[in-house]
């Protein structure tokens, strides 16, 4: 069995196309341009394209196209393809089929958290001695990138909800960090439409699966409520809550604190497919301590502890493998420094996401330089109103132009509008006008924080080249 991917270099895509390299199939696949992660396919044996053509369609000759929702149709390999009577499959549906092959899944899904959550199962599951597959949507240090490939036995990986991608999946076990308004390009009915779409997430864990919510997320409990399926709820608020957080306290920003099972839902009312029998009597006043930063992070840790707790790992060790997480590229990550000036980057893109970087950089110490590159023109659009009170409150912020990814310009919709309405500057120009701007403002033990999901990570690899 042969299969081509249509953007086989993406996150999403390579993940996949790697799983099915070792497992002896032929993979070959298009990308737009040369990245790290076409050259380690190349290296596993795929046989990767520059630039799409239905020529790659014609000389791969494969038995099936897998694509992403983000490819048109009238892709020209897809095209070809169809011509060729080829089966095209959407990548959410392709990995929701395959999920199948594994005895056990764990799909993270949430507005915010998503590649957190899934970093820190991935950490607590290696340190129990499983051997996870791990597909992650950022750069995870103890996977040595964003896919581990482990036996069959469990499966973790990111579920997310944008063209209702995740409606696709089969997971035994599901977790929900949060649900808030994003993505309303496709959601356009807004948040009844997107609770609508978690709930039917959820109905599609089987009669022996369950899921983990937050709590103390309104829209997360609403739709666990409605869903009627065995959900473990987390909290920082509600002591009655199956795992909850007490005792509190930060240390320059990472938090300790000890977590308190309820005596009713603690790990054996699961039925275990693991082999991973190494859960001791649960304890109720385990302590954990994180090495990243915030608030946000206390509930993707009490998560990631529920759900492993409740396949039986014990809570020492998931102690250990929280502890062993340092984080995932790109979420507020220290990239180095560079004429005495500290860099991070965060891929904050959401008006909730933008108030954690704020106060995560609290706890630096010198003077923050931020530059925010708001994520599409309908996502700014649609959370206009909520960008322009939360980037009223950093100094020294610097608005670039908008990340168009997929879309269209939109009438008024620009950085420059959106700078004067907030009292942030607007620099005309491109990344390296900006990077270059940066180095006559920030001086030695300073710190400059670029923020937003497109490319504009490149101020901080210009700042390390020099």
């Amino acid at each position: 069995m042969s299969y081509h991917f249509v953007g086989i270099g993406g996150v999403s895509m390579s993940g996949i196309a790697m799983v099915l390299l070792n497992r002896g199939k032929i993979v070959t696949g298009s990308d737009r341009q040369e990245s790290a992660d076409v050259e380690k396919l190349r290296a596993a044996g795929a046989t990767v394209y520059i630039g799409h053509s239905g020529e790659n369609i014609a000389k791969a000759s494969p038995n099936m196209v897998v694509h992403t929702a983000a490819v048109k149709k009238d892709n020209p390999e897809l095209v070809e393809a169809k011509k060729r009577g080829i089966p095209c499959v959407d990548r959410a549906a392709f990995l929701g089929e395959m999920m199948r092959d594994f005895a056990s899944s764990i799909a993270i899904s949430g507005t915010h958290g998503k590649t957190t959550t899934t970093g820190m199962v991935a950490c607590i599951a290696v340190r129990a001695g499983i051997d996870p597959t791990v597909m992650i949507g950022g750069n995870l240090p103890q996977i040595d990138g964003n896919i581990k490939i482990g036996d069959n036995n469990l499966l973790v990986l990111e579920a997310c909800e944008y063209v209702d991608s995740f409606l696709s999946f089969n997971p035994s076990i599901a977790i929900i960090t949060n649900i808030e308004a994003d993505h309303l390009d496709y959601f356009s009915g807004g948040m009844p439409q997107i609770r609508d779409s978690f709930q039917k997430f959820l109905e599609r864990l089987p009669e022996d699966g369950f899921a983990v919510v937050n709590k103390d997320n309104k829209n997360a409990a609403i739709v666990a409520g409605k869903a009627g399926r065995r959900t473990v709820y987390v909290s920082l608020a509600d002591p009655t809550a199956d795992y909850f957080a007490r005792d509190l306290e930060y240390s320059q920003g990472k938090a300790r604190f000890k977590v308190i099972a309820s005596e009713t839902k603690q790990s054996g009312d699961f039925e275990k497919t693991l082999d991973c029998r190494v859960a001791d009597a649960p304890r109720n006043d385990i302590e954990i301590e994180l090495n990243v930063f915030g608030e946000h992070n206390v509930y993707n840790a009490l998560c990631a502890f529920a759900a492993c707790h409740q396949m039986g790992i014990a809570p020492e060790i998931i102690a250990k493998g929280l502890a062993s997480f340092v984080g995932t590229g790109r979420r507020f990550e220290y990239r180095g420094i560079a004429q005495g000036i500290s860099l991070y980057d965060d891929y904050a893109h959401h008006p909730t996401e933008l108030e954690t970087t704020w106060t995560t950089a609290e706890n630096l110490s010198g003077e923050n330089f931020f530059v925010f590159q708001p994520h599409t023109y309908t996502r700014t659009k649609a959370l206009w109103d909520d960008f322009i009170l939360t980037l009223k409150k950093p100094k020294n912020l610097i608005i670039a132009d908008i990340y168009s990814a997929r879309e269209n310009p939109i009438k008024g919709i620009t950085s420059e509008e959106l700078a004067r309405a907030c009292g942030a500057e607007y620099i005309d120009g491109t990344l390296e006008e900006i990077a270059e701007a940066l180095k006559t403002r920030a001086k030695t033990g300073d710190n400059i924080i670029t923020i937003g999901a497109g490319d504009v990570n490149k101020i901080c690899d210009m700042f390390l080249k020099n």
